[in-house]
């Protein structure tokens, strides 16, 4: 168990954009100061279910949630959901902008 009581591989998410190397340096050399920002309206809530498994031998994570055992989760939860969200990835110093981009669900043909 590491942060704030999750098993490993809880707290973490990871954005990949896909970018220049130029664009990609200045990221990397002034994380401190790039912001990524997701707007976006609540639209509705749907159930989720998913599996968690640590790979790590050690983290048996049986005391993380109910359905828990050794190290592995089936786990259903209701979450919030938007139909269009924005992802904006920006400069905070310089207002520089990486990334605007808008994500949304398409609608299936009846």
């Amino acid at each position: 168990m590491n942060w704030a009581g999750y098993p490993s591989g809880v707290h973490e998410e990871r954005l990949f954009i896909p970018m220049n190397e130029e664009n990609g340096l200045e990221i990397e050399n002034n994380y401190e100061n790039i912001g990524v920002y997701f707007i976006f309206k609540i639209s509705g809530k749907i159930k989720v279910n998913f599996i968690f498994y640590t790979e790590n031998a050690e983290n048996d994570i049986s005391s993380f949630h109910s359905n828990c055992a050794g190290r592995s989760c089936s786990i259903t939860y209701d979450l919030l959901k938007a139909d269009k969200v924005t992802v904006i990835v920006a400069n905070k110093e310089t207002g520089k902008v990486y990334l605007n981009k808008i994500y949304q669900t398409v609608s299936k043909p009846k």
